[in-house]
C-alpha cells in the first residue's frame, strides 16, 4: 500500500466535497475551516487513510487525479476545461510516445492535460509569445511533475515551429486560420490539427481556410457540461 511521501502532491476531501490541494513539505501546516493539519502527521500515511485537524474534523487522503490538478492550476488567462480536454486528446489521437506541438500555451492547463497524455515517452511543444505566461505555465508544470515532459518556446507562432513531422497540433490563438501554412509544414502526413474557435465568424473563416493547405475531414463541436 502506498504511502504518502515528502513531495507528494496530494489531495485532501472533506464528507462535503471541499478539496485541498498541496505538495507536502515536513514542517508545513495546512489551515482549512475545517482547523489545522500539519503535513509531518500526513507523511507516512497510506493513501485512503482518514487524516484529522486539531479540531478533530476528519479528511480524506487521496491522490489528485490530472482533473484535479487542472481544476487548482493557478491561472492568468481563461483555460480550457476538463468537458473539452477529454474530446480534444482523443481527436488528436494522442497517447504515450506522440510528439505534439501546442500554439497560446496560456497558464498551462491544455499543456498538462498534453503531457499527462504523451508522458513519459512523448514531447508537448509549447509556444507563446508571452514569457510571463510560460512562467506560469512552467511552475504549474513543475507543480504536477510534468516539466520534463515539456518544451515552452517563447516566440510568435507566425514565424514557424521549430519541429517538424509532428503527430498533432493545437492552436489557441485569436486567428488560427493565419497559421496554417506553419501547421501544415510541421505536421506529419495524415496528422490531426485542433484549434479553440469561440465566435462564429471565426469559425467559417478557418473553415474556408482548411482546404486550401490540403485539410480534411473537418468538423465543429460544441461541448456542453450538464
Amino acid at each position: 500500500m502506498r504511502q504518502a511521501a515528502e513531495n507528494d502532491r496530494v489531495l485532501l476531501l472533506s464528507a462535503r466535497g471541499d478539496r485541498h490541494l498541496l505538495t507536502l513539505v515536513p514542517g508545513q501546516q495546512l489551515h482549512t475551516q475545517r482547523g489545522v493539519i500539519s503535513h509531518d502527521d500526513i507523511l507516512g500515511q497510506p493513501f485512503g487513510a482518514t487524516i484529522r485537524t486539531h479540531l478533530g474534523q476528519q479528511l480524506y487522503l487521496l491522490r489528485p487525479s490530472i482533473h484535479d490538478e487542472l481544476m487548482g492550476i493557478r491561472r492568468a488567462s481563461q483555460v480550457i476545461y476538463p468537458k473539452e480536454l477529454g474530446h480534444i486528446l482523443l481527436r488528436l489521437d494522442l497517447h504515450a510516445g506522440s510528439r505534439v506541438i501546442e500554439a497560446g500555451t496560456g497558464s498551462g492547463a491544455m499543456t498538462m492535460a498534453l503531457a499527462n497524455a504523451v508522458r513519459p515517452t512523448g514531447r508537448v511543444f509549447s509556444y507563446d509569445v508571452r514569457a510571463d505566461m510560460q512562467a506560469l505555465a512552467r511552475q504549474n508544470l513543475q507543480r504536477v511533475g510534468l516539466e520534463d515532459v515539456v518544451e515552452l518556446t517563447q516566440r510568435d507562432a507566425a514565424e514557424g515551429f521549430l519541429q517538424i513531422e509532428v503527430d498533432a497540433v493545437f492552436l489557441d490563438v485569436r486567428e488560427p486560420e493565419v497559421l496554417l501554412s506553419q501547421v501544415s509544414a510541421a505536421l506529419a502526413g495524415g496528422g490531426q490539427f485542433g484549434a479553440l474557435v469561440p465566435t462564429t465568424n471565426q469559425i467559417v473563416a478557418l473553415l474556408e481556410a482548411l482546404p486550401r493547405f490540403g485539410f480534411i475531414d473537418a468538423s465543429v463541436l460544441e461541448i456542453l457540461d450538464r
